[in-house]
């Protein structure tokens, strides 16, 4: 890219990032609190997400139905969603619109109303997703497998709670969920589109600067993981879908752009992944399988997924550790090395093309403490790795023995 982010001081000594654009009159905004499922009290599984939720309900001086009006009369795009790890919001409007932007926006991390009727109407809304979960094997297994990975961690339990822990949350747990943890110490800002420096920093002020500065959540403690389990669970449904993984490096570790070029060539390059040449082109065992590396507070993970008929899912997954030890011991080959580095290189522009895309890298390259000139300097640092560096790393992370595999299915 062209263009670096420039850093931005606002408010009391706090911190942002800016990428500006004026090629089209759009400003983005993605931010995110510390508070994260990961931070539900013991007991109120699913607080995080149903104070996102509840976000862009009831503010002050306007009901539900009205707030929600207001936005869409100025065009203004506003959602939050809770993760592990953070509960995410984003703000998107056009220029000309930055004056109602901010003020409909402050209300709903400021002044959010936290109303009963709200809260039994997200109740609700939930409650037809707890139907739809329990007939979809995807989410089924995914969540099976953070509950038999993090065992005894604020992780295992679902994003969303379960029906039971969601009945019993009040307007009071939300409300005190929010007072704890929407705090400028928990906070993290991410800015793209047609503004400068100054307009961005007095934009930031004027959205951002009231917030509190309290201690906030508590961390996320790591965990070591458990390794080497199989769990199924039995579904009466079409297909099995298994998830598995195990513990990967963290983004910050010397080898981490090797790792990624290691996880293209296992999984995470589709059609030209391993996996997914051996087991779906070859063999005909499933539509589709993948990688995908995440950095968590509480640790690094290398996670996969796979669908598959009842009667292949065990040929697949055999499949599945028997690719994933041989990468591991034998590493990949010199074309493999050269085909990732030129995807990984050619892709990433590609996938910064819009303002909202390019407001979300902000944040993340927040999140992740990488430097200015990451933008810069990311390809020459993939074409810098050695075959012999990512076979190292394949050695060193990629243990089929220590995979956690949870299935759902007949």
């Amino acid at each position: 890219m062209a263009k670096a982010p420039l850093p931005l001081s606002y408010g009391h000594n706090q911190t942002a990032l800016l990428f500006s654009d004026a090629s089209v009159p759009i400003i983005s905004i993605d931010f995110s609190f510390k508070a994260g499922s990961a931070f539900d009290p013991k007991g109120k599984d699913g607080l995080s997400a149903i104070t996102a939720a509840m976000l862009t309900e009831s503010v002050q001086g306007y009901d539900a139905l009205s707030y929600k009006k207001a936005l869409e009369s100025h065009a203004i795009q506003l959602s939050y969603n809770a993760t592990r790890d953070d509960l995410v919001g984003r703000l998107q409007f056009l220029k000309s619109q930055t004056e109602p932007a901010v003020r409909l926006a402050r209300l709903s991390f400021l002044h959010p109303a936290f109303s009963k009727e709200d809260l039994s109407r997200i109740k609700r809304q939930q409650s037809s997703y707890f139907d739809y979960k329990e007939q979809t094997p995807r989410i089924l297994a995914q969540d099976l497998w953070w509950q038999t990975a993090f065992a005894g961690h604020p992780y295992a339990h679902p994003i969303e709670g379960t029906r039971e822990t969601v009945a019993r949350l009040t307007p009071k747990d939300v409300q005190t969920f929010f007072s704890n943890c929407f705090t400028r110490r928990q906070f993290t800002v991410g800015i793209a589109g047609d503004i400068d420096a100054a307009e961005a920093k007095d934009l930031l002020n004027q959205l951002f600067g009231d917030l509190p500065d309290t201690a906030g959540c508590a961390h996320v403690v790591p965990l070591t993981l458990k390794k080497g389990q199989k769990v199924h669970q039995a579904r009466d449904v079409p297909q099995n879908v298994a998830f598995f993984g195990h513990a990967s490096i963290r983004r910050t570790d010397p080898d981490f752009y090797a790792m990624m070029i290691v996880d293209y060539t296992l999984g995470s390059g589709s059609f030209s992944s391993r996996l997914m040449d051996e087991i779906r082109e070859k063999r005909g065992l499933t539509y589709g399988i993948g990688t995908m590396l995440t950095d968590m507070g509480a640790g690094p993970l290398i996670l996969g997924q796979v669908s598959a008929a009842a009667d292949k899912m065990d040929q697949a997954l055999s499949l599945t550790q028997s690719i994933w030890q041989d990468v591991g011991e034998k590493g990949i080959t010199p074309q493999e090395l050269t085909d990732a580095k030129l995807y990984l290189n050619g892709s990433f522009p590609l996938q910064q093309d819009s303002t909202k895309k390019l407001s979300a890298l902000m944040l993340y390259m927040q999140q992740q403490n990488l430097p200015l000139d990451y933008l810069d300097q990311r390809a020459s640092l993939i074409n810098a790795v050695t075959l012999e560096q990512a076979n190292s790393v394949a050695a060193r992370v990629l243990k089929s023995q220590n995979l956690i595999i949870t299935e759902v299915g007949p």
